[in-house]
């Protein structure tokens, strides 16, 4: 998962690519080159499986589209670091530290993670239906109870 870098946010999604982020073979979606990108563009192309990793968050972190009505970027100027996906835009989370904390595209998933909990926010993952023992467990967050 370490190649995987951070593409597109929509909603509680975060989307990670093998793929380059900018340059020729990058990472492409449909109107990623369109402003405003909440309004426009999809989530990402996936050409081969394994190519996307995508992972719910729940943060009060901010994407462009929370602190502008109708985001003047595009897709393709997030991805090239003309802002962050993800900042401190109000700069209430930072803990007194003095420091805005942003998330900019390419980000690895790991640090993604580390960002995401040290801002106060949730990682969520998937169950499988199949798997006996998901409801015994408790949430991803919670340590197992030995009774496994």
């Amino acid at each position: 998962m370490k190649e995987h870098r951070l593409c597109y946010i929509e909603g509680v999604w975060a989307y990670f690519t093998k793929k380059p982020i900018t340059g020729t073979g990058r990472q492409w979606g449909d109107d990623w080159n369109d402003a405003p990108y909440d309004c426009n563009a999809s989530p990402p192309y996936a050409d081969s499986p394994g190519d996307l990793i995508r992972l719910a968050f729940k943060s009060e972190l901010q994407t462009p589209a929370d602190y502008h009505y109708n985001s003047p970027y595009s897709v393709e100027q997030i991805n090239n670091g003309l802002v962050p996906w993800l900042c401190d835009y109000y700069g209430h989370l930072s803990g007194g530290k003095g420091s805005n904390i942003k998330i900019m595209a390419g980000c690895t998933l790991e640090y993604f993670v580390e960002i995401i909990t040290y801002a106060g926010g949730e990682i969520y993952m998937k169950v499988h239906e199949n798997d006996s023992k998901a409801d015994s467990r408790g949430p991803a967050n919670q340590p197992s109870n030995g009774g496994d």
